[in-house]
Order: C-alpha cells, then sequence, then structure tokens
C-alpha cells in the first residue's frame, strides 16, 4: 500500500532502492545496506505510491521511518470501507502529518461517515424531513439550512460525503488537538 524509493548521495552519485511497506526490521536493515546508510537519518524517503494519495506529499522525506511503517501496518488490517472512510477523514481533516494520520488510523471509529450526504442541501433536507416531513421543505432555503447545520455540528462536507465526530466535537479542532497529543514508539 505504501512503495518507497529511499536514497542517499555519496560522491557524486546516487544510490537508490525500493521498499515496500509494512516492512520487518531485518528487510529495512536490508534497504539502509543496498545504499550503503548507517541510519535513516542519512536518507531521502520518497513515497512513489500510496493508497492514501493525500499521504504522499507528507511521507516524502519523513526520516521516522517507523511512524511510516506502523501507518502502513494499520492501513493493512482495514478493511475496504474502512480504507475509504479513512480517506474521507484524512481530507476532511486536512491531516498535515504521517503522526497526525496514523492517530486518525487508530481512532478512525471515533468518525462518522456519512458517504449519501454531498451537499448542504442533501443535510438540509434530510434534517427536515425527520423533523416535520416533507410539506415544509419547499418553503426553505435548504442549501443554507443545510450549511448552518455543517457549521454547527462543526463537521466538514468533502466530495465524497459528511464527516462527523462521534463525540460531537468538530472535525477539525479533535482531530489536531489529537495528532499533536499522541505519541509513537
Amino acid at each position: 500500500m505504501i512503495l518507497l524509493e529511499i536514497s542517499k548521495r555519496q560522491n557524486g552519485s546516487k544510490k537508490s532502492t525500493l521498499l515496500p511497506l509494512p516492512a520487518s526490521q531485518t528487510e529495512m536493515d536490508a534497504a539502509l545496506d543496498a545504499i550503503e546508510a548507517k541510519n535513516w537519518s542519512r536518507v531521502k524517503v520518497c513515497c512513489l505510491d500510496c493508497c492514501a494519495p493525500a499521504l504522499i506529499p507528507h511521507i516524502v522525506n519523513d526520516d521516522n521511518i517507523a511512524h511510516i511503517n506502523r501507518l502502513e501496518q494499520r492501513m493493512q488490517e482495514m478493511n475496504d470501507i474502512q480504507r475509504s472512510k479513512f480517506k474521507v477523514v484524512l481530507e476532511a481533516t486536512k491531516t498535515d502529518s504521517v503522526l497526525g494520520a496514523t492517530n486518525i488510523a487508530y481512532t478512525l471509529d471515533e468518525y462518522l461517515y456519512l458517504p449519501q450526504y454531498t451537499s448542504p442541501e442533501d443535510v438540509g433536507r434530510d434534517t427536515l424531513e425527520k423533523a416535520v416531513g416533507e410539506l415544509v421543505l419547499r418553503y426553505v432555503n435548504l442549501y443554507a439550512y443545510g450549511e448552518a447545520l455543517i457549521k454547527s455540528q462543526g463537521s466538514v462536507l468533502t466530495d465524497r460525503g459528511l464527516v462527523s465526530r462521534r463525540d460531537g466535537q468538530p472535525v477539525m479542532t479533535a482531530s489536531m488537538s489529537a495528532s499533536n497529543e499522541m505519541k509513537l514508539e
């Protein structure tokens, strides 16, 4: 799911190798040996492919290969539905680090993903219809009402659906503070 190219410049030439993740410690050590590097701080990491394309720019030059590998291991454990939800939550939270993405991957159940809502009008219509029935719908600006609902709930509407938090906290605030608090080994 994540394919890395690791490289090292030495004496004007570049040595590189591919490292598909997840990888065992032995495989990671072999990749370092292949480019004659002693540790990860001396290599350039480039993400060539990732099942969550939003992560690619954040993986580039992240020298903590253990964090990247841990994220990949978690993504391997996800089924297709969870993986789709993960991608949408990454987009909604605007996560900008491997550590933040890993936090989301391990706390994915805290998020609600509602793909049936693709516009503020959908949100407004569904909410009003449940509360007062169909009759009132034609007299209400459903788009504006839906936008107000999304904002008041701290939700984020993406191209692929609505993302909310189960605890009622705003999507952006909760993900940013949680990713700042998460500590990985």
